[in-house]
């Protein structure tokens, strides 16, 4: 139906934007890790 397909793409679409989220997080707290 249009509502599970509608409901599959959100939850799709919020776990990429989780997923980016988590990984600039390590990425900026490795950036803070080098040494200065």
């Amino acid at each position: 139906s249009v509502a599970l397909s509608f409901l599959m793409i959100t939850v799709g679409i919020s776990y990429l934007a989780y997923r980016k989220r988590m990984l600039t997080s390590e990425r900026i707290e490795g950036w803070d890790r080098l040494p200065t």
